[in-house]
């Protein structure tokens, strides 16, 4: 299971390489002979989903609970979804964030199949499982970064108050240094709350 999950940082960081590289590669060829960036997109898309679809079941959550509302009243800002094993955890987080990057730089002329999942319902996912498995040992820098990217998408006080909580609990835990990023946070719920 190592293997999968290492696939889905690779894809992530492919992810991210091409999203950087997009002005690059919005020149024919790709600027160097290479693929061009529409083509770069779609394989790496394909390629991302093919993972999804593909992961073994142990990789797959165990429990998953909507948005919404529980039996005993209590409410959820966020999807719960567990994992009996970090390496579900940690690959299942990589792939949302893989998704979830190349969806925000996609291609107005690509138009994915009905019923393909949206750039905030990644971001929805990404939290979820942050925020429903905090094992310790889960807890690094990419993590934090994917939490801090897609909760910068979201745009409901509940919400942006759970993930300012879990920062806070991973900064005490941790004893990292991220009041700057949490402060960057806010300022962009803010920005966005304004406009």
């Amino acid at each position: 299971m190592d293997d999968w999950t290492n696939y889905s940082v690779f894809l992530s960081a492919k992810a991210v390489q091409v999203c950087c590289e997009r002005e690059r590669l919005a020149k024919p060829n790709g600027g160097s002979g290479g693929p061009d960036f529409f083509t770069s997109w779609k394989l790496l898309w394909g390629e991302v989903q093919g993972w999804y679809r593909e992961r073994p079941v142990e990789m797959h959550s165990i429990i998953r609970h909507p948005i919404g509302e529980f039996e005993s009243g209590l409410t959820n800002a966020f999807p719960q979804i567990l994992f009996s094993t970090a390496v579900g955890m940690c690959g299942n987080q990589f792939y949302h964030m893989a998704a979830l990057q190349l969806l925000q730089s996609k291609p107005r002329s690509i138009k994915l199949p009905a019923g393909s999942q949206s750039t905030i319902w990644h971001a929805l996912q990404i939290c979820g499982i942050a925020l429903s498995n905090e094992q310790h040992g889960c807890w690094d820098l990419a993590l934090l970064a994917s939490v801090l990217r897609a909760g910068s998408l979201m745009s409901h006080e509940g919400q942006q108050r759970e993930i300012t909580l879990y920062l806070g609990r991973m900064q005490q835990s941790t004893g990292w240094k991220i009041q700057t990023a949490l402060d960057d946070l806010q300022k962009t719920w803010a920005a966005s709350n304004t406009v």
